[in-house]
């Protein structure tokens, strides 16, 4: 006899996905577009007259220039500590490993306005640390102080690397483990294999741990 077909229970993961589309869709996506639509019309005809006056305002321009910067600035600084901590993590064997690993992922639980309220109390001009070195140093004022550009740079530096030491560190681990020794084997160096046999094999894990951050800043 033959068996009834249950085909229709592999509907059941899209349906209950549906709603999360369409809350998206509608939170996001769909002012986005109309967005988009507003920006080439005015007065409800075509117009680029809003782009015209973006691109003639100076200011406008000057944050324009200034946010590109910060989120190029941003992707590389992390890109280098999140792979280096990645690197460093995963392909050696240390005490405590585990733990480190764990400690690494603290930035992705906590709120980014909080991580920013926190660095501020701590490293800003008034903040606790830089008056405790002006105390301790007796100095006139702080000496330092986090703000403007490299302020902001610093704070995404030690909390947007997580982005790229959890994608590096999984691409690490579905590394083929044969390949490396297989390069071993050949006499090559340790920086011939990292360059040629691990980093192209970790292009995609890059390119995805650089949305993150460059979007945040």
């Amino acid at each position: 006899q033959q068996r009834p077909s249950f085909r229709w229970l592999t509907l059941i993961p899209y349906a209950a996905v549906s709603p999360i589309f369409w809350i998206l869709a509608g939170l996001s996506l769909s002012p986005t577009l109309n967005t988009i639509v507003i920006s080439f019309s005015h007065d409800g005809v075509f117009s680029l007259d809003y782009y015209q006056q973006f691109f003639s305002y100076e200011p406008t321009l000057a944050a324009f220039r200034n946010t590109i910067v910060l989120g190029i600035a941003t992707v590389l600084v992390c890109g280098v500590i999140g792979t280096a901590l990645a690197l460093l993590v995963n392909s050696f064997d240390f005490p405590g490993r585990g733990v480190i690993d764990v400690l690494l992922l603290v930035p992705i639980m906590i709120p980014g306005v909080a991580l920013t309220i926190a660095y501020m109390q701590l490293y800003a001009e008034s903040g606790m640390i830089t008056k405790s070195l002006q105390y301790l140093l007796g100095m006139d004022h702080s000496p330092f102080a986090l703000e403007g550009f490299w302020g902001i740079l610093a704070i995404h530096a030690t909390t947007q690397y997580v982005f790229f030491y959890v994608n590096v560190s999984a691409a690490i681990r579905r590394l083929y483990r044969s390949l490396i020794e297989y390069a071993q084997n050949l006499v090559a160096s340790p920086a011939r294999i990292l360059r040629t046999d691990v980093l192209p094999l970790l292009i995609t894990a890059f390119v995805a741990a650089s949305i993150p951050p460059f979007t945040s800043a």
